[in-house]
């Protein structure tokens, strides 16, 4: 094999590393952008979610209303539903509440909507040390209003020596005139006390536990003392309404009945945030389209074709 003098492998040697130094530092650039790629996967994650989330869409009312409960109807003077209206799969209270009650009849019926909301509110009565609860009437059919409202006007013509007129005009202030009663819909109570017989029911115990405690489980005191010239009706502390959470929350936190929450919602979206979270809450009538916000949705019927959407966005 030949050989090669001394002095020309030196030159050789040092040709050959600085070609290998070239190589290498050429190769860097492209190592260097694989690593700033991969040094910001939090960034493409996120660019990936905002693709993956679809824009919201109008949703149209009839498709968010199926399968949806009544629990946000309005009835009043202005609002009747009407002596065919029939309220969905009446249930008795006796076979839908678990909770210590008693029930001034075994026939009371209510809307099946209300049974776990009205079983949490009688447990923690219970766990407060209020003594049993009473319940004396819940839904009543058109013709058992027709007989309260005729019985009523009877009364004050017979026994007070009122006119027609006058007997009519008293008994509307105090008796929903047939057709108009929050009764008809299921998803009303009359609560009494047991033990306090003699005692006007507001300066009772439980009227102030109700008063006080009614919205946490979806439930509002619809006629309350301030609201009267609002609701048409005189304060009634024994009468409960079940509207639904975040509803009642909602109205309590704002000092609403349920009239101003009804013209709140006709202004547009109302955003508050209870106990239970952050929502935002929309109104559509029937024929309408809602374009809602991600979340979690609590969605009710107006009882005419309309609905209300709460969603939950914290």
């Amino acid at each position: 094999m030949k050989k090669f003098p001394r002095s020309f492998m030196l030159p050789l040697l040092l040709a050959l590393c600085l070609a290998l130094t070239a190589c290498t530092d050429a190769a860097q650039p492209a190592a260097s952008g694989t690593s700033a790629a991969q040094a910001s996967p939090s960034a493409s994650a996120s660019a990936s979610a905002q693709e993956a989330t679809p824009a919201p869409v109008a949703e149209d009312v009839a498709t968010l209303a199926q399968g949806a409960s009544e629990s946000m109807i309005l009835v009043n003077a202005d609002n009747p539903v009407g002596e065919g209206f029939q309220p969905p799969a009446l249930k008795t209270l006796k076979s839908l509440i678990t909770q210590p009650v008693k029930l001034d009849d075994d026939s009371i019926q209510a809307d099946p909507c209300v049974a776990d909301a009205m079983n949490a509110m009688l447990a923690a009565a219970k766990a407060d040390g209020e003594a049993t609860m009473r319940i004396q009437n819940g839904y009543r059919s058109y013709s058992r209003q027709k007989e309260i409202f005729d019985s009523t006007v009877n009364y004050h013509k017979t026994q007070e020596k009122k006119t027609e007129q006058e007997a009519m005009t008293i008994t509307k202030s105090k008796v929903a005139v047939p057709g108009y009663s929050e009764h008809h819909t299921g998803l009303c109570f009359d609560f009494g006390s047991v033990e306090a017989d003699g005692i006007p029911f507001g300066q009772t115990a439980h009227a102030a536990w109700l008063k006080n405690n009614v919205y946490k489980y979806g439930f509002i005191i619809r006629y309350p003392e301030d609201k009267q010239s609002i609701t048409g009706t005189i304060p009634e502390p024994w009468h409960v309404r079940y509207v639904g959470l975040p509803h009642s929350e909602i109205m309590q936190k704002q000092g609403l009945c349920l009239e101003e929450y009804w013209q709140a919602l006709q202004s547009g979206p109302i955003t508050e945030t209870v106990d239970s979270g952050t929502y935002q809450v929309y109104y559509a009538p029937e024929g309408g389209s809602l374009t809602l916000p991600q979340g979690e949705r609590t969605i009710a019927s107006d009882g005419r074709g309309g609905v209300v959407v709460a969603v939950k966005v914290s």
